[in-house]
């Protein structure tokens, strides 16, 4: 469930009352299920011995008065220089009339800030993560074992500065003792003295290269997963029978789509011959956002600040394409889902009731299908039942779940939505008060947030947010004015 946070209208007010909090809370842990994260590794610290004095500035004497100081590397920089390709490393001559399987992945060894090279990683540092072998090295490392049995094969995992020599005619060599370099790829050589070695950068299809060589019918097992996955995608990407009732529910998605939150909640919003919608910041006079809506109440167009505009076109009623600054969005219908292609992702989204429950998502940058991962690598499953609709994903490799679970899928007031993420259980609720007025609160361990949308004659015209950390009081609301236009 994504925040409602009102975009950059709340952004320079709730950054001062941010500043003013003594305490810094921890950042709020999203919602919305995230595809997984590419893990990040800090490599081990370093311990710095303290800096050599440097050189004083030399004068020419030929220069006389006037002459200019020339400033001479420090001993530090020097040693770190003269140091950059190892010399007391590792040699591995690869033995004759045995095929190896090499996979490099030595990581960066120099500090360029301390001037400082690590040491050399032995086999208990491959417990490290940063030393581990992992990724797409692991994904191929896994499938050449599979498939090239150890016992007909020499297998070597190089992590260290290496200099690799094979025994060939041609006297090939493989040099990693440059320190200032990241080494990794992939050598194979057939230890036969009249083969040269083949050596690949671009860690993919590494079991059908062997098998090439070795003259064997081998495919690698996520081969098989991306070629469903294209073709999945490639289907998608088509407009076939979509259900009527897409229609209505259709603003809420695109609104999500083109803020990443939810600005004017169009589900309690009567919307008949509605043509324009104004929020203004009652502080800032700049700060403003325009949704401009068709005779039909489609959403068509939004201005944020004046400047930034976006344009929803429309086929058959239902939404084709955003576009969004240098961005364009494209629409697709299956029935009662609506798949959304951007330049990075294509989403699946099927409607229940009246909610968009996002039930699949694809990866298709170039990078994508170069590695030939489409799949965000998330397991998804729907689960309906009498009080609650939820959208559950866990990651394949067991490590993160998230469940979002929806009291009613009709907006129906009071509604709960309760995220359980990890370490952190969030809960949404839409509520009418004393006052009849619709109040949106999400509530988690680190950061709330409160917006009421004030009514008067059935019509939303001021929105009061709110926020708190951890468990002290909310902070006074920041207004922003609602205001319409209409068709005659």
């Amino acid at each position: 469930m994504k925040k409602y946070l009102l975009l950059f209208l709340l952004l320079s007010v709730f950054t001062n009352l941010a500043i003013a909090q003594k305490k810094t809370a921890k950042k709020s842990v999203p919602s919305k299920v995230q595809p997984p994260k590419i893990k990040r590794f800090t490599p081990p610290k370093i311990v710095r011995p303290e800096p050599e004095p440097q050189s004083e500035p030399l004068i020419s004497e030929e220069m006389g008065n006037h002459a200019v100081p020339t400033v001479m590397e420090s001993s530090e920089a020097t040693k770190f220089r003269k140091e950059r390709i190892c010399t007391t490393c590792d040699t591995l001559k690869l033995e004759s009339n045995k095929a190896h399987i090499i996979i490099y992945d030595v990581k960066w060894m120099a500090d360029t800030e301390s001037r400082i090279y690590r040491k050399q990683p032995t086999k208990n540092d491959l417990n490290n993560s940063y030393y581990a072998l992992s990724g797409h090295n692991k994904r191929e490392w896994d499938e050449l074992q599979r498939n090239f049995p150890e016992d007909k094969f020499s297998y070597h995992h190089v992590f260290r500065n290496t200099y690799i020599e094979i025994p060939n005619k041609k006297h090939q060599i493989l040099n990693l003792l440059d320190r200032q370099q990241r080494h990794e790829g992939f050598v194979y050589w057939s230890g036969k003295e009249n083969d040269s070695t083949v050596n690949r950068k671009k860690m993919v299809l590494l079991t059908e290269a062997v098998a090439k060589e070795t003259v064997e019918n081998k495919t690698s097992a996520y081969y098989k997963d991306f070629l469903r996955d294209s073709l999945a995608i490639a289907n998608f990407q088509k407009t076939i029978h979509p259900a009527t009732q897409l229609i209505a529910n259709m603003n809420v998605l695109l609104q999500n789509e083109i803020f990443g939150e939810t600005v004017i909640p169009f589900q309690f919003l009567d919307v008949n011959k509605l043509s324009r919608i104004t929020v203004q910041s009652e502080a800032d006079q700049e700060k403003q956002i325009v949704l401009k809506l068709n005779n039909k109440g489609q959403l068509t167009q939004t201005i944020e600040e004046k400047r930034d505009s976006t344009s929803i076109s429309y086929q058959n009623n239902l939404p084709l394409v955003v576009k969004k600054r240098d961005q364009v969005i494209n629409f697709y219908y299956h029935g009662d889902t609506v798949i959304i292609k951007d330049r990075n992702y294509l989403k699946v989204n099927k409607l229940v009731g009246k909610i968009f429950f996002e039930v699949q998502k694809y990866r298709i940058t170039e990078d994508d299908y170069a590695d030939m991962t489409l799949d965000k690598g998330y397991e998804t499953k729907l689960s309906i039942n009498n009080t609650n609709t939820c959208i559950k994903e866990a990651a394949k490799d067991g490590d993160r779940s998230n469940q979002v679970c929806y009291g009613n899928t009709n907006w129906d007031l009071p509604l709960t939505v309760k995220t359980d993420s990890r370490d952190q259980i969030e809960t949404t609720t839409y509520t009418k008060n004393a006052q009849n007025n619709l109040v949106i609160e999400n509530l988690n361990g680190y950061k709330s947030t409160m917006h009421e949308y004030v009514l008067s004659d059935g019509k939303m015209t001021t929105l009061k947010s709110s926020f708190k950390r951890n468990e002290g009081p909310y902070s006074n609301p920041y207004l922003l004015s609602i205001s319409y236009e209409y068709f005659k």
